[in-house]
């Protein structure tokens, strides 16, 4: 694991885990969904990016938090 500390603000981040899935209803290729996992200042955080390419529409949801949902 790589751990990055900032002298300044004292943050801790550790990447954990990185995975890419193939997630489309009728045809799985045409959506993926990215998902990282890692560790910042001590807490567990997860990330996730969901687009398709069909319709270009992105999601972004963070700890289950949907923080994006757009077609760009």
């Amino acid at each position: 694991m790589v751990s990055k500390q900032d002298s300044k603000s004292q943050v801790l981040f550790v990447p954990q885990y990185f995975e890419v899935r193939e997630v489309g209803k009728t045809i799985k290729s045409t959506k993926l969904q990215y998902v990282w996992r890692l560790r910042l200042n001590n807490e567990d955080n997860t990330v996730e990016l969901f687009t398709s390419k069909l319709t270009s529409k992105k999601k972004v949801v963070v700890n289950g938090k949907v923080i994006l949902d757009d077609k760009m």
